[in-house]
């Protein structure tokens, strides 16, 4: 595993994978753009690179889907959690 970190981002792909999800910011100034989101089609996620180093993230829309739900999940089993806390605490 890889981890990249940027401002607020934290991303971890298998090796394997690194280079595979990998584009150039230059291929979008040489008119790739369609061709570039059509590899989401059969790949979840793309990393930009600008100046060598992850500048974005494009996820296929399948990926942006599964991720919502894991966030969505993560935010009702962190407020259950509190829930339980405050029963447990005598409050509710």
């Amino acid at each position: 595993m890889i981890n990249f970190e940027t401002s607020e981002v934290k991303i971890m792909i298998d090796t394997s994978d690194l280079l595979e999800n990998l584009v150039p910011i230059t291929q979008f100034n040489r008119g790739q753009a369609s061709r570039i989101f059509g590899r989401l089609r059969y790949e979840s996620r793309l990393i930009v690179l600008k100046n060598n180093r992850p500048a974005a993230v494009i996820l296929s829309p399948d990926e942006f889907s599964r991720l919502s739900e894991i966030e969505d999940n993560y935010a009702l089993l962190l407020g259950s959690s509190e829930d339980d806390e405050k029963c447990d605490d005598g409050e509710g």
